[in-house]
């Protein structure tokens, strides 16, 4: 390679380059004696290119640093280069973390093949490494696939024969306060709460009938709330009577309740709801008389000494299965 020297290579160009405007070189001459030009002065000395025609490009940052660093290794250059890169991006738009430290050390998210019956699964869990982390927390989760709809025939863990009533614990505190809940996950649900330690499990409730299955249910966590939030809900299912004819159902009343509707099966069924305190007495009653809209429509407030509530057929005699759908203060 010939190196000339920086006057010697002024000298070339100035006889190289026409007079501006000339109109005795055709524009595939113009292009020749631009690229000839282009190489000779590529990278020995600024080249006057008027304010504002062409903005810069990640090229010319990398050509930029290389001349700023000219002894510098590859991987320190592409550093640079990178950091250079977010800090133009900052000029845009600032880059702000939401996650906490310590979310690095969690797991925010998982999925597990959960079967009717068995312990929930744990599929997320999140400690902050200090109190100072509190913060809020949106919880979310759902079916991997529908929840009563067989993903193939003959596929026996997503049999339609298997009721899927699928729910979710959350457990969540700060420093020495701990609680947990349960809620109706269903076809999907999200929902934020304040702590510095949460987990979440999913699982399959325990068919009346015998009948089991698998299916596929995921969570995660995030941080910060989210824009909408919908009241969670907790369903007890009260499957048909088969004891004696004048038998009861006691249903405990899940942690954060606040109110509860009852649905029946069969509205021809006159019910008796009971809302008892811990000692099984009656602190207010509610009779659903028969009739084919019979079913509770607007929820009844739990008052804070209700911890169980009580269903039966009014009169005695065996009754239809039921629901009873506990709102939750979330």
């Amino acid at each position: 390679m010939i190196k000339l020297s920086a006057q010697r290579q002024n000298d070339l160009l100035q006889l190289l380059r026409p007079p501006a405007r000339s109109p005795g070189l055709s524009a595939q001459e113009q292009q020749i004696l631009g690229a000839v030009d282009h190489l000779l002065d590529a990278g020995t000395r600024p080249r006057a290119v008027p304010s504002g025609t062409f903005g810069t490009d990640q090229l010319d940052q990398a050509d930029d640093l290389r001349r700023q660093m000219p002894g510098g290794d590859d991987l320190a250059f592409k550093a640079r280069l990178r950091q250079q890169q977010f800090a133009q991006q900052d000029k845009v738009a600032r880059h702000v973390r939401i996650q906490p430290p310590s979310a690095n050390h969690g797991t925010l998210g998982n999925s597990a093949l959960c079967q009717t019956g068995a312990p929930a699964a744990q599929v997320a869990i999140w400690t902050a490494e200090s109190d100072i982390e509190t913060m809020p927390v949106t919880v979310t989760a759902a079916p991997v696939t529908g929840v009563s709809t067989p993903v193939a025939p003959g596929i026996a863990e997503f049999s339609t024969a298997t009721i899927f009533r699928t729910y979710g614990v959350v457990m969540a505190g700060t420093r020495g306060f701990s609680t947990n809940f349960e809620f109706d996950l269903g076809a999907g649900v999200q929902f934020t709460l304040a702590a510095s330690s949460v987990a979440l499990q999913v699982g399959v409730e325990a068919d009346p009938t015998g009948a089991t299955g698998t299916i596929p249910l995921a969570g995660m966590l995030s941080f910060l709330p989210i824009e909408k939030n919908v009241q969670l809900t907790r369903t007890r299912f009260v499957p048909s009577s088969t004891g004696p004819a004048n038998a009861n159902a006691t249903v405990p009343v899940p942690n954060f309740a606040r109110n509860l509707v009852v649905w029946r099966s069969i509205p021809a069924d006159a019910v008796t709801v009971l809302f008892e305190d811990g000692r099984g007495n009656t602190v207010y009653e509610v009779d659903m008389a028969a009739g084919q809209t019979g079913n509770m429509l607007t929820p009844i407030p739990l008052s804070p000494e209700v911890a169980q509530i009580t269903v039966g057929l009014t009169g005695g005699g065996a009754y239809h299965s039921l629901s009873l759908i506990f709102g939750l203060s979330f």
